[in-house]
C-alpha cells in the first residue's frame, strides 16, 4: 500500500533556504532536534555540518542553498523500518523530494547520508563507498551529486572526520567550477581504446591482433630498460586459481590491460607472459596496491618472480595514516577524481570477462600510479620516506619469502582430535537440552535470548559498547556469577561454545595440498582482499588465509593446538620469545626508578642479576604486599593482567571484566581493581607522569613517534579511549618494530640456508626449524639479534630486551 503525502501534515520538517538555489543540501530524515524545530540540520549534527565543513571550508551558508530531507517526517525511534507504522511510505516521499528538487535547475546536490544518496540518484546506495565521488549527472534534471558522510555518523566514528574534511576540497572546487573536469585517462584494452574523464567517456575501435599487444609490451620494456629508475605500475585480476587480466601503466593517464581468458591462443598467451616476465624482472621500481598478493600469486601460479617491489600504495598510506582504510577504493576517493568503480569487477565473480572487467583492471593500474605520486610527496613532506624504505619495503619482501615456506601440520592427529571434540560437543549439547527441558541451539543468539531472558527471566545483559542485548561469552560469564543456581548450565554453555570454536576454527583442514600450512602475514591489510580496511595501527602483524583461501591465523593458535605443528623430518622446532617486551619499553620510556630497578635485575644488565625476570612477581608484590616468592599461581596471573591494564590506563570496570572472564573462580571486584591501581600509582609514579605527558602531547599535536621512527596520527575524539590507545602505542609499536627488524635481519642472514629456516612471527616471538647440528649456532645468532641494543637510553643504560630461546619436537614444546 502506498500512503499519500499530506503537505500540511504538522509532523513534517519543511525545506529551508533559497528554493531557487543551484545547490541542494539533502539529508536522510529529521533528527530529534530537527523534529522539534521543524527545520533541517538544526541539531548537533547540523551544527557540525555548517560550522566545521560547509561554511568555513566550502563557503556555503544555510540561506544560500536549499536544505531539506529525503523524508521530511522523523521515523519512530529513528528507524526507517518503522515508517509504515505511521502511514509514511519512503518510496513516495523520496519521489516527492526528487520532484521538488527538479522544479528548478540545479547544479549540485550534496547528499548527506545513505538515504540522501539513494534519493538524489534514484537508487544508488553505499555512502561509505561512494563518499567523495563526483556523480556526474546522477541527480534530478541531470545535476551532479556529491555524497558525504552524514554529520550524525561522524559523532559515532570521529575518525571519519578526516576523509570528510578532505572531501570538502573536492566540493569547494566543484562549486567554484560547476563544469570541472579532470585530465582524461587513455586505456587500451582488447579491441578498443577508451578515453575517460570525470565528465566524458569515449570508445574507439582498436586492433586486437596478437602482434599489436606484443609491440605494446615491447615498448614498455624498452622504456623501462632505457631508464632503470622509471617506475611502472602493474595489477592482476584472478579467478579460480588463474590470472585473468594483466595491467601495466607508466603514468597516471595511460594504461593497458591484457586479457588471458581465451582471446589469444595458448601459445600466444605464453609469448605475452614471457614478455611480462621480462618486464617484471627489470630492476625498475614496481608500483602496486597490496602487492604482496600480486607477487605471491604470480610466483605460485605463473612461477614468475617480481624484482623491484618498492612502492605499495597500501603500505605507503598505512605508514602515514595507520588509522584510516587503505583499500584502493578509499585511496581513489582521496587522491583522484575518478568516481567509485569497484562494481565494475563483479563480472569476475561469475567468470564472465568482458570490456568492463578489462577497463576496471586498467583503471586500477592508472589510479594506483596516480595515488603513488601523491603518497610519495606526502611521505617526503612528513619525513617518513626513510622509515618506509628501510622498514616497510624489506619487511614486505621478508614476509613474502617466509609465508611461502609454510609449516608442516600433523593432519592425522588433527583429524583424530576433531572426531573426539565433535563427539564431546554432541554430549554437551544433549546435556544442555536436558537441563533446559527443551531443544536449544547453543549457537543461535535468538534462541539463547528467548530462553535466558524469556523462559528463565534472567536480567538481560547488554554489550558494553553497542548496548544491545547479548548472549556473548561476557554475558554468560556475568550471568553465571549473578545466578549461582544456574552455574552448571552456564558452564555447559560456555564449554559448548568453546568446543564449537575449537572444531570450526582450530581443527578444520587449512593446509595446502602438500600438507603445509601457509598463512598470509598482513602489514596493512588482508592479503586476500584488496578492499581491506587496514592493518593494525601499532605495526603488529596480523595473519590469516593465504591467497588461495587456505591457511589460518597463526596469531591466535592456543598452545594445545601448536602441538599439531611439527618440523620437517630431521629438523627441530625453535622459538625465540622476547620477555616482558612491552614492560621494558614502558620502563625505559617513562624512566620510572622502581620499574627500571625491577627490569634491570637480570643478567643481561648486571652481574649477579636474575636469570629469570620477575616482573609480574614484583607487580604482584606491589598490589598485594606479598613477598616475591609468594606471588605464584592465580596471584601471578592476576598481577600480569593488572600490570598491563594499569600501564595503558585501562578502567577498573574493564579490568574486572577481563579478570573475571580469565579467572572465574578468583574473587575480584571493582573495589579490588581500584585498590590495585592505587598501589601501583604510588609505587610507580614515573609511569603516571609518563601517561600524563602522552596525554598532553596528544592534545597538542595528535601525534606520537616511537624510537624506530614510526609515527601515528590519532584521529579519534580526545577522550579516554583515545588516550588509552596512545599509552599503548609507544610500547606496542616499539615491540612490533623491534621484532620485525630482527625478522628482516635474520631472514637476510640465514638466506636460502636449508639447515636454518624461519617460519613466522607471532606476538613477541620468532619461530622456525633447524637441524640439530646447527641448533646452538641458531640460538646464538637469534639471541644476538633479538637482544641487541635498541635506540632508547635511560639513566645511561641502553635498552636491551632479554630473549628466551627454546626448542622441541613441535611448536607447543617451544611455547
Amino acid at each position: 500500500m502506498l500512503f499519500p503525502i499530506e503537505p500540511n501534515d504538522p509532523r513534517r520538517c519543511r525545506p529551508q533556504g533559497d528554493p531557487m538555489s543551484k545547490i541542494v543540501v539533502l539529508g536522510d530524515w529529521p533528527s530529534a532536534h530537527d523534529d522539534r524545530s521543524k527545520r533541517p540540520f538544526t541539531g548537533p549534527g547540523g551544527d557540525l555540518l555548517w560550522r566545521e565543513f560547509l561554511t568555513p571550508r566550502v563557503g556555503l551558508r544555510p540561506h544560500d542553498v536549499l536544505t531539506m530531507h529525503s523524508i521530511s517526517v522523523r521515523p519512530p525511534q529513528g528507524y526507517k523500518q518503522r515508517y509504515k507504522s505511521i502511514n509514511i511510505d519512503p518510496r513516495v516521499e523520496q519521489h516527492q523530494t526528487r520532484a521538488i528538487i527538479a522544479e528548478h535547475p540545479r547544479d549540485l546536490i550534496i547528499a548527506c547520508g545513505d538515504l540522501a544518496l539513494e534519493t538524489a540518484t534514484n537508487g544508488m546506495t553505499g555512502i561509505l563507498k561512494l563518499r567523495g565521488s563526483i556523480l556526474v549527472g546522477a541527480g534530478p534534471g541531470g545535476c551532479d551529486v556529491f555524497p558525504i558522510i552524514h554529520p550524525d555518523h561522524l559523532f559515532k566514528d570521529w575518525k571519519t572526520v578526516y576523509p570528510t574534511r578532505h572531501d570538502m576540497i573536492k566540493l569547494k572546487r566543484l562549486i567554484e567550477e560547476p563544469a570541472y573536469n579532470d585530465r582524461p585517462k587513455t586505456i587500451q584494452v582488447y579491441g578498443k581504446t577508451i578515453t575517460r574523464s570525470l565528465r566524458a567517456r569515449e570508445e574507439t575501435l582498436d586492433g586486437n591482433e596478437f602482434q599489436l599487444w606484443i609491440s605494446r609490451l615491447e615498448s614498455i620494456y624498452r622504456q623501462l630498460s632505457a631508464d632503470p629508475l622509471k617506475p611502472v605500475s602493474f595489477d592482476i585480476e584472478t579467478f579460480a586459481g588463474t590470472v585473468t587480466v594483466f595491467g601495466f601503466s607508466l603514468s597516471a593517464h595511460h594504461a593497458i590491460s591484457i586479457p588471458f581468458t581465451g582471446q589469444f591462443t595458448a601459445q600466444q598467451e605464453t609469448d605475452l607472459a614471457l614478455i611480462i616476465a621480462r618486464i617484471l624482472d627489470l630492476p625498475n621500481p614496481k608500483i602496486t596496491q597490496n602487492g604482496i598478493y600480486d607477487a605471491s600469486y604470480l610466483s605460485a601460479v605463473w612461477k614468475m618472480p617480481v624484482r623491484g617491489m618498492v612502492w605499495d600504495t597500501m603500505l605507503m598510506h598505512h605508514c602515514i595514516y595507520s588509522e584510516l582504510p587503505h583499500s584502493l577504493a578509499f585511496l581513489v576517493s582521496m587522491y583522484t577524481d575518478v568516481p567509485f568503480f569497484k562494481q565494475m569487477a563483479k563480472e569476475a565473480d561469475s567468470a564472465s570477462y568482458d570490456l568492463a572487467h578489462w577497463e576496471y583492471n586498467a583503471l586500477d593500474v592508472a589510479c594506483t600510479f596516480q595515488i603513488y605520486e601523491q603518497l610519495l610527496a606526502e611521505l617526503t613532506h612528513t619525513e617518513l620516506l626513510d622509515f618506509y624504505l628501510s622498514y616497510y619495503v624489506p619487511l614486505s619482501r621478508t614476509l613474502g619469502r617466509v609465508q611461502k615456506r609454510g609449516i608442516k601440520i600433523n593432519a592425522k592427529a588433527r583429524n583424530a582430535l576433531s572426531v573426539i571434540r565433535k563427539a564431546e560437543l554432541v554430549t554437551i549439547r544433549a546435556e544442555v537440552c536436558r537441563i533446559a527441558g527443551q531443544e536449544l541451539n547453543t549457537n543461535s543468539p535468538t534462541q539463547m535470548k528467548e530462553f535466558l531472558y524469556g523462559t528463565l527471566m534472567l536480567q538481560p545483559q547488554r554489550h558494553r559498547i553497542r548496548k544491545t542485548i547479548t548472549t556473548d561469552e561476557t554475558a554468560l560469564v556475568a550471568l553465571r556469577r549473578k545466578y549461582p543456581p544456574h552455574k552448571l548450565f552456564f558452564n555447559l554453555l560456555l564449554d559448548a561454545r568453546d568446543k564449537q570454536k575449537i572444531v570450526s576454527t582450530y581443527l578444520k583442514p587449512v593446509e595446502d595440498p602438500d600438507g603445509r600450512v601457509r598463512t598470509s602475514y598482513n602489514i596493512a591489510g588482508n592479503a586476500r582482499r584488496a578492499d581491506s580496511k587496514g592493518g593494525t595501527e601499532t605495526g603488529r602483524l596480523s595473519s590469516g588465509e593465504n591467497i588461495f583461501g587456505r591457511g589460518t591465523n597463526l596469531q591466535n593458535q592456543p598452545k594445545w593446538v601448536r602441538e599439531l605443528y611439527v618440523p620437517d623430518e630431521g629438523y627441530v622446532f625453535w622459538q625465540a620469545d622476547l620477555s616482558a617486551a612491552e614492560s621494558y619499553f614502558v620502563g625505559w620510556d617513562s624512566g620510572d626508578i622502581r620499574m627500571l630497578q625491577i627490569l634491570t635485575d637480570h643478567r643481561r644488565y648486571k652481574e649477579g642479576g636474575r636469570g629469570k625476570l620477575l616482573y609480574h612477581e614484583n607487580i604482584g608484590s606491589i598490589i598485594t604486599g606479598l613477598g616475591l616468592d609468594e606471588v605464584v599461581g592465580e596471584i601471578r596471573d592476576l598481577a600480569k593482567r593488572v600490570g598491563h591494564g594499569w600501564n595503558y590506563g585501562m578502567g577498573p570496570r574493564k579490568l574486572v571484566e577481563i579478570v573475571n572472564n580469565a579467572m572465574p573462580t578468583f574473587p575480584f571486584g571493582e573495589r579490588d581493581a581500584k585498590q590495585c591501581y592505587s598501589a601501583l600509582d604510588l609505587a610507580l609514579a614515573g609511569v603516571v607522569e609518563w601517561r600524563q605527558k602522552i596525554r598532553n602531547q596528544i592534545r597538542a599535536t595528535r601525534k606520537l613517534k616511537n624510537p624506530f621512527g614510526r609515527e601515528r596520527i590519532f584521529m579519534g575524539r580526545l577522550e579516554e579511549a583515545t588516550y588509552r590507545e596512545a599509552f599503548a602505542f609507544l610500547p606496542q609499536s616499539s615491540c612490533a618494530d623491534c621484532l620485525n627488524i630482527a625478522l628482516i635481519n635474520l631472514e637476510q642472514e640465514f638466506g636460502d640456508r636449508e639447515d636454518i629456516q624461519i617460519f613466522g612471527q607471532v606476538h613477541d616471538s620468532i619461530f622456525g626449524q633447524c637441524t640439530p647440528e646447527v641448533l646452538d649456532h641458531c640460538r646464538e645468532r637469534v639471541e644476538a639479534m633479538l637482544e641487541r641494543e635498541l635506540p632508547l637510553e635511560r639513566n645511561n643504560i641502553t635498552l636491551r630486551i632479554p630473549c628466551e630461546f627454546t626448542s622441541g619436537a613441535n611448536w607447543k614444546e617451544c611455547g
